[in-house]
């Protein structure tokens, strides 16, 4: 599972942004925010694990696209 493993997305972004915020001021005005997000994402997740012990379909689903 990849919410489990630590291998998703969200994982980087809590990891990155505070190096980006060291950098960044603007970055460093929401850094705080943007952690505390992530991490009840992450936190919805595991409970969605618990329930139905796979990663949810915004997880397992998901593709590199053009945004």
């Amino acid at each position: 599972m990849q919410v489990c493993n630590r291998t998703i997305r969200y994982h980087l972004v809590i990891q990155a942004t505070p190096k980006m915020a060291a950098r960044n001021p603007a970055v460093a005005a929401r850094s705080e925010d943007l952690i505390r997000a992530y991490e009840s994402r992450l936190g919805e997740h595991r409970a969605y694990i618990r329930k139905k012990g796979i990663d949810p379909a915004e997880i397992t689903n998901w593709e590199w696209g053009s945004s």
